[in-house]
């Protein structure tokens, strides 16, 4: 009868023991590749006021908008506190009427002429998304609507006249900026986007016709460039 080997028992446990090892660097690859695949389609993030992430989505990327400042804000920030020009894609600018700067004067259209101051005007952002439009004179007037009797004039979001007044901080004197696509911007009035899910455009129509705002439409005289004055 022949005697047990004295090593097989050693040979036996090396080669469980390979085989474990083996199993156990598989599966730990497994596990890595499942996490990388995993984070990389997960959304992008910021970080927030509190320290945690904050999940940005693509349009939000795509638009330079992180969910809290529109990408317009970014744009115009060089030119807050300077004298700047507003002038509509049908041609005509922003100006006040006959030179005056009291409290009531109307914003009208008229044509074009750098250095006229009647058509300068101040930036002021007062929030995220909202700015006031100042009159380059002092005294602090600022492009303001007239609040329609009721809400409405002409049975719609139509006609609301722009003159100025005196800064309340109210919504008839925050404007909001939108890219329009072709380098300016759809000027809208927050007292009339509250109210109109596509009102509040500021619109010039024709030379001397006070400026006002209305539904977007798209129209020349609701798209413009805003420039160093």
């Amino acid at each position: 009868m022949s005697e047990p080997n004295p090593h097989g028992g050693r040979g036996r446990d090396r080669t469980i023991a390979a085989a474990v090892i083996g199993a156990t660097a598989t599966l730990v690859a497994a596990v890595i590749t499942v996490m990388f695949t995993t984070r990389q389609s997960e959304p992008s993030a910021q970080s927030t006021p509190d320290g945690g992430a904050a999940t940005v989505t693509a349009s939000q990327i795509a638009t330079g908008d992180g969910g809290n400042t529109p990408a317009a804000d970014q744009g115009l920030a060089a030119l807050e506190g300077k004298p700047v020009t507003f002038v509509s894609a049908n041609g005509w600018a922003m100006d006040l009427y006959d030179g005056r700067t009291g409290e009531g004067t109307r914003i009208q259209a008229a044509k074009p002429n750098e250095g006229n101051r009647n058509q300068h005007w101040i930036l002021r952002q007062r929030e995220a998304g909202a700015w006031s439009v100042e009159t380059f004179f002092k005294g602090g007037m600022v492009a303001d609507v007239i609040v329609a009797e009721g809400g409405v004039v002409n049975g719609g979001n139509d006609d609301w006249k722009v003159q100025l007044a005196s800064y309340q901080g109210q919504d008839d004197q925050l404007w909001r900026f939108e890219p329009d696509g072709d380098g300016g911007y759809r000027v809208r009035g927050m007292l009339n986007m509250s109210r109109f899910p596509d009102g509040g455009c500021l619109t010039a129509k024709e030379e001397s016709g006070q400026i006002f705002t209305a539904d977007c439409t798209g129209e020349p005289g609701q798209r413009w460039t805003v420039a160093p004055g």
